[in-house]
């Protein structure tokens, strides 16, 4: 494994991680992280539960793969997984610094670029070419 093999997480949201207080077979970690109404973040582990928040998130881990899924229906959750957001779970689960890149079985894609396809598929922020449109 090269070294940046071993710095990449690969975060993967298109799972439904259930709800339930032990680690589920197969996953190494679980848990929960969320967006506080105050607008703080807040990350707990499989014992926790969801505090009183604006939107829950369940994660899991398989080697340096990233699982994340919204609590409840959240249409575009995916908007919500800010750099802030995603820079503080990985220093909660000890990646501080790793490079992202988004993996759903079609390769691997590098974070900043899907965010940009992202906002270009609602019509809004930068176009595929990373410029306003």
């Amino acid at each position: 494994m090269s070294d940046q093999e071993k710095d990449t997480v690969t975060i993967i949201t298109s799972v439904s991680l259930p709800d339930v207080h032990y680690v589920p077979e197969g996953y190494d970690r679980y848990g929960r992280f969320a967006i506080l109404q105050s607008g703080n973040f807040w990350f707990g582990d499989e014992r926790s539960s969801h505090p009183y928040c604006r939107i829950g998130f369940y994660y899991a881990t398989i080697g340096r793969q990233l699982y994340l899924s919204p609590r409840g229906v959240a249409y575009g959750f995916e908007q919500e997984l800010t750099a802030e957001l995603l820079g503080y779970l990985l220093r909660k689960l000890g990646w501080r610094g790793a490079r992202l890149v988004r993996g759903e079985g079609r390769g691997e894609e590098p974070l900043d670029r899907w965010r940009v396809r992202q906002a270009a598929r609602r019509g809004g922020g930068p176009g595929p070419s990373g410029q306003p449109q």
